[in-house]
């Protein structure tokens, strides 16, 4: 497999989504040879999608590229091959991270001075500096470069440096007007981490750094403020988990407290998952469908809601020429939808043809969780039938074996 030049790779990225071009069907549009990927094409209405061309000779080169991450600029590592990368990117632990780009410019020997304010909600932040350097000679040149950073008392501050330098900078950190200034942090290459910083002073009781700090005892060293817990931002609005720092943000971003729109269209409301499903039941009742329902697709792209174990589903169809998709997706959180698989099954007249996969959720790569079914699976030589009928029984949710239980289907 080819590992090509970062330059290279930014020439393959899609125009609607911004990720690499890593999912087939690769296609372009005609009129302005804008490249999408196949995720995004799939999402397209069936009047967008005349208007592009596939590029078959791009996903032969594709076949034998090794894609990074697309969160590679925050410091991911993965790397996969077309069409493999699965679920890796909507679980990846560096999407999280915000960049912060600083810049400035230097004239022989000046000192240049950036400040830049950045204030974050989120529990986990990156913040990332960059020095480019644009000469017009051949000297060789050395910069000294400082960074200095603030943290507010009231939010807890754990400091990781990721320097790619092998000669580290001194980090000053201004905690409630008491000025803690550390040496040169030693860099373990391997898990990309620091030593603690040396205080030259100690808070005398952890009530005076943070008061949500629930495993912290005398005194507080900031790099272990990892093992220490804190609420959730939607506790007022009823999330009751009590987090790791580790794991605080990634909760944050699939909380279902957070705000959601409502899955029906026109309906604007805006409001929490548990009450967006109580919603949907009590005032779109005429939009769900039980979960016995049999439901008969023709040639055009449809959505509908179903019913069932107390959860409600929205289910996707795509018509496609050649073959169409079906996805499940579970209105609710995503470590609620790893419990809950679907099963199509297609009634043709030689029999049932059935297949399985698992429930996506709001926040997935959805298109990577789908079932397919080619023209000539379903209806063998007889193509024109397609068109005018595709009787499937999208009524199947069936739970995923957990702690050693059976599946159950919905009957």
């Amino acid at each position: 497999m080819l590992q090509i030049p970062r330059y290279v790779l930014e020439k393959l990225r899609c125009s609607a989504c911004g990720g690499y071009l890593n999912t087939k069907p690769l296609m372009v549009r005609a009129d302005d040879q804008q490249q999408m990927c196949g995720k995004c094409y799939r999402l397209l209405p069936a009047e967008e999608k005349e208007k592009y061309a596939r590029q078959a000779g791009l996903e032969s080169v594709a076949e034998i590229i090794q894609f990074p991450c697309r969160y590679n600029s925050q410091g991911c590592g993965y790397r996969y091959t077309w069409c493999d990368e699965k679920d890796h990117e909507a679980n990846c632990p560096y999407r999280s991270l915000i960049t912060f780009p600083s810049d400035g410019s230097v004239n022989k020997s000046n000192r240049v001075s950036n400040e830049l304010f950045c204030e974050s909600d989120q529990i986990r932040a990156s913040l990332y500096y960059e020095i480019k350097d644009r000469t017009y000679t051949n000297e060789t040149k050395t910069f000294d470069y400082t960074m200095k950073l603030k943290g507010n008392c009231d939010k807890m501050l754990c400091i990781k440096n990721t320097n790619n330098s092998d000669e580290l900078n001194d980090i000053e950190i201004n905690l409630n007007g008491t000025l803690l200034i550390g040496n040169k942090p030693e860099l373990v290459f391997s898990n990309i981490t620091v030593k603690p910083i040396q205080y030259t002073n100690l808070y005398e009781s952890i009530t005076e750094y943070d008061r949500r700090c629930y495993h912290c005892t005398d005194s507080c060293d900031t790099c272990n403020q990892k093992d220490s817990k804190s609420l959730c931002k939607n506790y007022s609005k009823g999330c009751k988990e009590t987090l790791q720092f580790d794991n605080a943000h990634r909760h944050e971003i699939n909380c279902e407290y957070n705000d959601y729109k409502c899955i029906l269209e026109p309906c604007n409301l805006i409001t929490s998952l548990p009450l967006i499903k109580q919603h949907i039941k009590t005032d779109h009742p005429d939009a769900i469908l039980s979960n016995e329902a049999n439901k008969t697709f023709g040639n055009k792209d449809e959505t509908f809601v179903i019913y069932s174990y107390g959860n409600i589903f929205k289910c996707f169809y795509y018509y496609f020429k050649t073959f169409v998709e079906f996805h499940v997706m579970l209105v609710g959180s995503s470590d609620e939808a790893s419990n809950y698989s679907f099963e199509v099954k297609v009634n043709l007249d030689s029999g049932v043809v059935s297949k399985k996969s698992k429930c996506s959720t709001w926040n997935d790569a959805m298109l990577e969780k789908g079932v397919t079914f080619d023209k000539k699976e379903l209806l063998g030589d007889n193509e024109k039938k397609l068109n005018s009928r595709s009787a499937s029984d999208f009524h199947n949710i069936i739970p995923l074996e957990t702690n050693g239980s059976e599946s159950r289907s919905i009957f």
